[in-house]
């Protein structure tokens, strides 16, 4: 999401640029979202399918959950147990106010939903969250600042629990995965839980968090790395300055260039960064699923009215993040 598309002083929405969304769904299954914005809060909304005009979902909500003083900069949602979970709805949020929030959605007001407030000591730039076992018990979440170190946080715990150095320059993205294990990445089977970042450096980096340290250096990307998404199972995709969606296998460990998914085209003779990524794995996709991408133009020159252009694309990828069957826009 690029900029608020709501009135400055409307009540229920963000009157500065959106930087972050996340998307959940609560015990009933029903989809629950939480954005963040450059206007310090985090706001929650539900999506109602078929109750707009032309049969299209309705999206409810807004109301702020205030906590932060500056730009939020990442939410994150932990998944859905079903019906035998604890019936809260976690959502961590980081900002450049160096401080991680943890809320429960599931609470009626902005007040009860605030359960932690955690101070890093460091300006946040990205971040993720492992949600570890049911109920949340050894969440960790990999926050990722603008001096270029990732910064691992026991949730539960309010305490750091390591500092991993290796970009030069801030942290863009993170995301959390899983490195394949006894075989290739794509398809389904086990593997160790992992940590990806990219920064302003044009490289993505694969932590360990047990022992701490980095295992791969993941390169191939044109200027900084914008956004990261895992994908099918030992797939990981990143957007970076250019036509091209990247997609690296883990179980390569860096030493093999990354394929290519084409993205929006340029404009203008320029690329667009890829601001974006989201993956969701179909349930009879045979290991794949939609991969959702975003990339945006700014007009050039100094006009303020001048609109930004971009566009989403979808498109299906296979166990092994290729094989492109459609896309749309």
């Amino acid at each position: 999401v690029r900029r608020a598309v709501v009135p400055s002083d409307d009540a229920k929405g963000h009157n500065e640029l959106v930087s972050c969304a996340a998307i959940g769904e609560d015990d009933n299954g029903g989809a629950v979202l939480a954005t963040g914005g450059w206007d310090g809060t985090v706001r929650r909304w539900r999506w109602s399918g078929a109750g707009g005009a032309g049969g299209a979902g309705v999206l409810t909500g807004g109301k702020p959950l205030q906590g932060h003083t500056d730009r939020v900069e990442f939410a994150c949602i932990k998944p859905s147990e079903g019906g035998g979970g604890s019936g809260e709805q976690l959502l961590l949020t980081g900002g450049r106010d160096c401080t991680l929030h943890l809320w429960d959605l599931s609470q009626s007001s902005g007040a009860a939903a605030k359960k932690t407030r955690i101070y890093t000591y460091d300006s946040i730039a990205s971040g993720c969250v492992d949600w570890g076992a049911p109920g949340g018990a050894g969440a960790t979440a990999a926050v990722g600042a603008r001096s270029g170190v990732v910064a691992l946080w026991d949730i539960a715990k309010g305490s750091k629990k390591a500092t991993l150095r290796g970009h030069e320059g801030e942290v863009t993205a993170l995301v959390a995965c899983e490195m394949p294990t006894g075989g290739g990445g794509g398809g389904e089977g086990g593997g160790t839980p992992v940590f990806v970042s990219g920064g302003a450096d044009g490289t993505a980096r694969v932590w360990d968090p047990r022992q701490s340290r980095e295992i791969a250096v993941l390169r191939g990307h044109s200027r900084r790395v914008y956004s990261l998404a895992a994908g099918p199972h030992g797939v990981v995709f990143a957007g970076d300055f250019s036509d091209a969606v990247k997609v690296h296998d883990l179980a390569a460990l860096g030493k093999k260039a990354p394929a290519l998914l084409p993205n929006a085209p340029v404009s203008d003779g320029a690329a667009a960064p890829i601001a974006g990524l989201q993956y969701r794995a179909l349930k009879h996709g045979g290991g794949g699923g939609l991969l959702f991408s975003t990339a945006a133009w700014f007009p050039p020159g100094d006009d303020p009215d001048a609109d930004v252009q971009g566009c989403v694309q979808v498109r299906a990828v296979d166990a092994k993040g290729a094989g492109v069957v459609a896309k749309g826009g």
